[in-house]
């Protein structure tokens, strides 16, 4: 049996359970302001409803999709490998809730990043687009657009008004 988009998305949740680990440690960090905490908590129960998203995609989809070719499966599992030991090596320790917050939206653009790499790579020829799995990463990659709007929306209202800085 070869690999498919459920092996892409096991190896995606494992990414978000990465990052949702760093929000949890910062939240138990020993910082004097308890907005950052708060903040980092929030942070971590959006990676969880992501997880959980993705848990229930993958469950939706059921084995029955087409094989990704094994050279290319190869290649993205390299490229999101390599990605998640850069998110391990992350020790950060926010000063202020408008760090944490960039920290979350930089991560959630280099995911998004990330997922159109991954489509990139699927496609060889114009029906490629067609197919269920980029069809599934097309799905994955609107709602991380979404939730990149929002921590977008935020940082800027913040700074415009002062509130997070």
């Amino acid at each position: 049996m070869g690999y498919n988009v459920l092996d892409v998305i096991d190896k995606l949740i494992m990414i978000k359970q990465k990052v949702k680990g760093i929000y949890i440690n910062i939240s138990y960090m020993d910082i004097e302001e308890q907005a950052i905490k708060l903040v980092a908590t929030a942070l971590a129960q959006v990676q969880e409803k992501h997880i959980k998203y993705y848990e229930e995609l993958r469950n939706k989809i059921g084995e029955n999709t087409e094989e990704i070719d094994f050279v290319i499966y190869d290649k993205i599992s390299f490229l999101i490998d390599e990605y998640k030991n850069r998110v391990d090596i992350f020790e950060v320790k926010p000063k202020d809730i408008k760090e944490i917050l960039n920290l979350a939206f930089d991560f959630e653009n280099k995911n998004g990043a990330l997922i159109i790499d991954i489509q990139g790579r699927l496609v060889k020829k114009e029906s490629d687009v067609e197919t269920k799995t980029y069809r599934i990463l097309s799905e994955i990659l609107q709602k991380e657009q979404s939730y990149i709007k929002e921590l977008k929306s935020i940082l800027e209202y913040g700074m415009k008004n002062n509130n997070i800085v």
